[in-house]
């Protein structure tokens, strides 16, 4: 039987009063009202990726995984929401997982590569892997595309560290 279109309204108005809950930092109780929007309608998609967030903010990195997905399902094109179970899986030590969840957002949205975060855990997750040819090419391109000093020092360290890295491997 199809869901009410009150179930989905009352879905959306919990998942605000989550979002309320998730500003002022009450992780625990927005993901109780979250549980709640969700049993209502889990058609919502972004009850699903707001509670991947607060799971992410309580350690919860599975079920951050698991909401992530989720959301996905319904909306396949989401780049925020890769970039989040990226996140996850990136808390995870899930290097590879990291790499393609990170590397699909910033397909749908190339505006990402600048985005501090996520561009940090793409170089991290390929030096953690040794793939630091990789990781020189990401910092590369978002040197030219960056225009925030402390960013720019920051590709810069990460580079230098693979250039490093590749030295070492030379030498041995």
């Amino acid at each position: 039987m199809p869901e009410s279109k009150f179930s989905q309204i009352k879905s959306c108005s919990l998942g605000l009063v989550a979002l309320v809950n998730v500003l002022l930092l009450r992780f625990e109780e927005a993901e109780r009202k979250l549980d709640s929007a969700i049993e209502c309608s889990d058609r919502v998609a972004y009850n699903y990726g707001l509670r991947a967030y607060v799971r992410i903010r309580l350690e919860n990195f599975q079920g951050a995984i698991d909401d992530a997905t989720a959301k996905l399902a319904l909306k396949p094109e989401e780049a925020a929401t890769y970039a989040l179970r990226g996140w996850a899986f990136y808390c995870l030590n899930l290097f590879e997982n990291t790499i393609d969840d990170i590397s699909r957002a910033l397909e749908l949205d190339p505006g990402r590569k600048t985005d501090y975060q996520d561009t940090l855990r793409l170089i991290d997750c390929y030096q953690n892997l040794g793939k630091d040819r990789e990781a020189i090419e990401i910092c590369d391109e978002v040197i030219s595309l960056s225009s925030f000093e402390f960013f720019l020092l920051e590709l810069r360290v990460r580079k230098a560290a693979s250039l490093m890295n590749l030295i070492l491997i030379r030498m041995a």
